[in-house]
């Protein structure tokens, strides 16, 4: 990672600290949004800097809670830009912001003018990491980290998500399911997901 990329998620892991909101439950999307994005890349194609502006938009995507709790994607795409966040370009804020935004409700639209005044190439790029984050956002729909990890396994049609836990996962499985609409569309394949064997047998025990 680039050393003003570090200084980046320094900087906004400090801001959500002070803010105290759902901590946890961010850091928790954000590591399982790195584990889709590097399983992934064979079907998304993004770049490491790729992978920073998921990190950062996960680890910020709500803290809009604190202002506005049902509008909160789109005031958390209000305060990052208006964060002054070191070691990033105005492109690269916007990209984040963006992503936060759309990790819930509607996806890109022509009239969300911070999008539509993106190059084509950026507008995909968010297109693609929103569809991640939404996944991991749904796997941690309680709020309890309860998924320990993520296994893709990608086939013409479908993506297969193997995830481990060591607790009944059910509103996640559920919560992903809910949120994988545009990562069906972005990528032209269903979203399966099912526990992973180990976690069955953890269950059990």
């Amino acid at each position: 990672m680039k050393k003003n990329h570090e200084k980046s998620l320094a900087a906004i892991t400090e801001w959500t600290g002070t803010i105290g909101w759902e901590t946890e439950h961010m850091r928790q999307v954000c590591r399982l949004a790195q584990i889709l994005f590097d399983d992934l890349k064979p079907l998304h194609n993004l770049t490491a800097d790729d992978r920073f502006l998921l990190t950062a938009a996960a680890l910020a995507h709500d803290v809009g809670f604190m202002t506005d709790e049902d509008r909160h994607h789109k005031e958390s795409f209000r305060m990052i830009m208006e964060r002054d966040i070191p070691g990033i370009t105005p492109i690269e804020k916007t990209i984040i912001a963006l992503v936060a935004r759309y990790h819930r409700k509607s996806g890109p639209k022509p009239k969300h003018e911070a999008w539509s005044a993106l190059p084509e190439k950026d507008r995909e790029r968010v297109k693609k990491l929103a569809a991640i984050l939404r996944i991991a956002d749904g796997l941690d729909r309680s709020h309890n980290s309860a998924v320990e990890s993520v296994e893709c396994r990608i086939s013409e049609h479908h993506v297969i998500m193997h995830l481990a836990a060591r607790r009944d996962i059910a509103a996640e499985i559920y919560g992903a399911r809910k949120k994988a609409g545009l990562f069906e569309e972005v990528f032209s394949r269903g979203v399966i997901l099912e526990p992973a064997p180990s976690s069955i047998n953890n269950k059990a025990k």
